[in-house]
Order: structure tokens, then C-alpha cells, then sequence
């Protein structure tokens, strides 16, 4: 996966991935769920961070986000 590719040029970054999905890092939901503010979210359509289960929760959490997903990219857009 790369965060970034545009031909031969590549920048391949696996940022946190691993330390999220194996449980290393505080749970952020809480924090989540207190935000009341609107909220613009940009995806990288390849996120192994963010992923379409991710996003459908925090789209259910905060009826004020607003999320876009951009193509060809992982999570570091």
C-alpha cells in the first residue's frame, strides 16, 4: 500500500496500522463522541486506519460530519 503513487514515484508509509489494530493506542471513541462542532473528514480511499466500518461509526456518531474520500490514496494524503 502507498500513502502516495504517481508512476514510478512512490512514498510507501504504514503509519500506526499496526499499533491501532493491535490494541497499543487509547481508545479515541470517547473523545469522539463529545465533538460537537462540524467536522470535514478527509479518507484515503486505501486507509488502513480509517476504514469503511470506521468511518460508517463515526458518521452515526456525528450527525455533523461531513466525510470525502479521496482516490488512489492511503491515509497519509
Amino acid at each position: 500500500m502507498y500513502a502516495f503513487k504517481k508512476g514510478e514515484e512512490a512514498l510507501k508509509l504504514k503509519p500506526r496500522g499496526d499499533r491501532v489494530r493491535s490494541g497499543l493506542v487509547t481508545d479515541l471513541w470517547p473523545y469522539v463522541e463529545r465533538i460537537e462542532a462540524p467536522t470535514l473528514l478527509l479518507r484515503g480511499e486505501q486507509s488502513d486506519l480509517v476504514t469503511p466500518e470506521t468511518l460508517k461509526r463515526m458518521e452515526e456518531t456525528m450527525p455533523s460530519l461531513e466525510a470525502v474520500e479521496v482516490k488512489d490514496t492511503g491515509h497519509m494524503i
